[in-house]
């Protein structure tokens, strides 16, 4: 074979090579199923701190940070938040992560809200002994409760927000809650960290590994 033909078809090999490495699904060679463990990395929950564990059998639990408007945000306001968040990196040494997801809106509790305050004007007008102007005013009460619950209820199907998450690690149960309390501490106020449940921890890791997938 001329040496030319050669070079081409080294060449060649060369370049396939390169992309069966970059984008192995398209390798024509046949391979083993790949394990759940090696794609998602974590094994188990504990159900006492709520963190998860993974391949490696270190800890990790997800701190989620109060949202808030920093746009609108007072200045001074703003001050203090970034004074603790700085002050949260000098004084925390172990590891951690921070990590921002887009969900769609959590208006639960504001729904929860409007639909007790539309019953309780609902069941005062029902009321023996209730004036017209009583039964006016809680009728307007009643009418605006329902437009609010409408609103919301609109909110969460319709507007997305940006959440940040600390991740924190740990090698050991009680390390675990240790460094989970003091995250909790040094984000004070400010920061609002709070850690997540069992099923909030598993819908940010579908999250996490169903990067399209609306939540």
């Amino acid at each position: 074979m001329p040496s030319g033909a050669v070079r081409k078809k080294e060449k060649k090999a060369s370049k396939d090579n390169f992309i069966f490495t970059v984008f192995p699904f398209l390798s024509p060679e046949k391979k083993e199923a790949t394990s759940v463990l090696d794609a998602i990395q974590y094994k188990r929950m504990d159900k006492k701190t709520g963190a998860v564990i993974d391949v490696r059998d270190q800890y990790q639990a997800f701190l989620k940070v109060r949202t808030t408007d920093l746009l609108s945000m007072h200045e001074d306001d703003l001050t203090r938040v970034m004074s603790r968040l700085t002050s949260l990196c000098r004084v925390y040494h172990e590891p951690f992560k921070v990590i921002g997801m887009t969900y769609l809106s959590e208006t639960s509790e504001q729904q929860g809200y409007w639909k007790r305050m539309a019953l309780r004007y609902r069941s005062r007008m029902n009321q023996p002994n209730v004036t017209e102007e009583q039964i006016r005013i809680l009728r307007c009460r009643y009418k605006l409760a329902n437009e609010n619950l409408v609103r919301v209820i609109w909110v969460e199907k319709n507007l997305e927000e940006f959440s940040f998450f600390f991740v924190v690690y740990a090698k050991s149960e009680n390390e675990m809650q240790k460094n989970i309390k003091d995250m909790i501490r040094y984000g004070g106020r400010e920061l609002g960290l709070k850690q997540l449940n069992i099923k909030e921890t598993e819908e940010l890791i579908y999250k996490l590994h169903n990067m399209e997938s609306e939540m």
